[in-house]
């Protein structure tokens, strides 16, 4: 399949007025290569929910209830934001036509979890979670965003409205890590 970016800005240019509330400082993981298998769509939230309530976790999975992650890369050449959606290729034991793999290469991620909210709130916590991620943490942090792909991760069947977003990071130049 082709790639469909989607027609809104990348995360890290959008803005948002209303306060989050204090972030704690992120996890720090290094992550080995993983690949994702999932497909893609339009409008991330929209995607979401087509996702979720065709049970496409479950499809992709045989049957069993395993963590869904979203994808995202920004793309130089259409000026917009991929954006996937899937679980890992080892979750993968079921009807897997129409998916491609994606292979999230190893290294540091900085490893956020969004406050829990509610059902309702639940994208605008996302996306102020994203804001203070870009416009206030990283730029304060000694790290900085290392490029390639960014993801979140959450399992749907919980119920619980939060998930961790994992951003890949290098330390700055002159500072060891």
């Amino acid at each position: 399949l082709s790639s469909v970016a989607l027609s809104c800005m990348a995360v890290k240019q959008v803005h948002y007025t209303t306060k989050l509330p204090p972030q704690p400082t992120p996890r720090f993981q290094t992550i080995s290569r993983c690949p994702i298998l999932g497909e893609h769509f339009n409008y991330t939230p929209n995607f979401w929910n087509r996702y979720n309530a065709k049970g496409l976790s479950k499809v992709l999975s045989g049957g069993k209830v395993v963590r869904d992650y979203g994808v995202c890369i920004w793309n130089d050449e259409t000026g917009k934001l991929d954006y996937y959606i899937g679980i890992t290729k080892d979750d993968a034991n079921g009807d897997l036509r129409e998916t491609h793999t994606l292979r999230i290469n190893g290294g540091l991620y900085a490893l956020f979890a969004t406050p829990p909210a509610k059902h309702s709130d639940f994208v605008n916590t996302i996306h102020k979670t994203w804001n203070y991620i870009f416009n206030i943490w990283l730029p304060q942090s000694e790290y900085r965003f290392a490029g390639g792909y960014q993801f979140e991760c959450y399992v749907e069947a919980s119920r619980i409205y939060s998930e961790d977003i994992c951003i890949p990071i290098i330390k700055n130049e002159g500072e060891a890590l």
